[in-house]
């Protein structure tokens, strides 16, 4: 005799992985109808301009966060409107190689967290 088992849920207490429904293929739709009626987010319009543009944004209009040192770079942490953002410094060349949006999942969130001290209530 042969059993399939089709569903599996997790007990209460055994934190399962969760479910994760994909992004709606309407989403991706209306993220094509903005494009093509030429409204960007400040994110994908501050993302495309050039490096020379982005570093004047972010002098003119970012907050400054935190710096860590991260293998050969300097990373300073901005935040823009509702975005984090960070600036690659390779500071033996003296100048900026890369800007990205922070990324939560990567290890140097550990750095950021270790910078940043919350005072006693």
């Amino acid at each position: 005799m042969i059993v399939a088992q089709l569903v599996r849920a997790p007990d209460c207490d055994s934190g399962g992985r969760g479910f994760e429904p994909r992004l709606s293929p309407f989403f991706y739709f209306k993220i094509l109808k903005l494009k093509l009626a030429g409204v960007m987010t400040p994110w994908l319009r501050f993302h495309q301009a050039s490096l020379q543009d982005q570093i004047s944004t972010l002098f003119k209009s970012g907050t400054y966060v935190v710096s860590i040192r991260y293998y050969s770079y300097k990373v300073n942490l901005y935040l823009l409107e509702n975005d984090y953002v960070e600036v690659f410094v390779n500071h033996k060349r003296g100048e900026i190689e890369k800007i990205a949006r922070l990324d939560t999942t990567h290890s140097r969130m550990k750095f950021y967290c270790d910078q940043i001290r919350l005072g006693s209530l």
